[in-house]
């Protein structure tokens, strides 16, 4: 490739739209049915937010006030981050909702607590298992190997009592013919 070809690509690639290649880990819908991802565990107020096309693309979200599937609204920044997210509820609803979400938290702490205690009771017993393992590699390398083995790729065992040196070689062949 020469060099105009290559200036001329990386042009082209500087006008191309900007797409990214992230892991997402949430998700939600607009009202007008497109999805929005972002690499945070949740969406919260400076999570970059990509807009997901139907081949599976991600492209920044462009600024701006979108309203969700479920009624809510989310206000973009220049730099694709959530600014705002305002509910239409109301202050009962907030109120309520926040006794539900503190609840919520204690119960994932907790289910958070099991899972690492859980977690660190699995590596203990791999940890063993991978010691023990250790332990018998370093047993059976102080040991001998087995005795050697022939190998004897036709499977017949000629007679040794013969002394191959003293036949002629017609008798040698017709030896080896029959004893296959």
């Amino acid at each position: 490739m020469g060099t105009i070809e290559k200036i001329l690509n990386i042009l082209k690639m500087k006008n191309e739209p900007k797409s990214y290649s992230v892991k997402f880990y949430a998700e939600m819908k607009l009202d007008d049915g497109r999805i929005l991802a972002t690499e945070d565990e949740q969406f919260m107020i400076g999570s970059k937010v990509f807009a997901v096309g139907d081949d599976g693309e991600a492209s920044a979200l462009e600024a701006g006030s979108y309203t969700m599937e479920n009624g809510n609204k989310m206000t973009i920044g220049d730099k694709s981050e959530i600014l705002d997210l305002g509910e239409e509820k109301e202050a009962e609803d907030v109120e309520a909702s926040e006794e539900e979400l503190s609840e919520e938290v204690a119960e994932e702490s907790k289910e958070e607590e099991e899972k690492t205690e859980m977690s660190s009771e699995v590596m203990g017993e791999l940890m063993t298992q991978v010691e023990e393992l250790k332990g018998k590699i370093v047993e059976l390398s102080g040991e001998p190997a087995t005795e050697g083995i022939s190998y004897n790729p036709e499977g017949t065992h000629f007679n040794s009592t013969i002394d191959l040196k003293k036949l002629s070689t017609k008798e040698r062949a017709a030896y080896y013919i029959n004893n296959k």
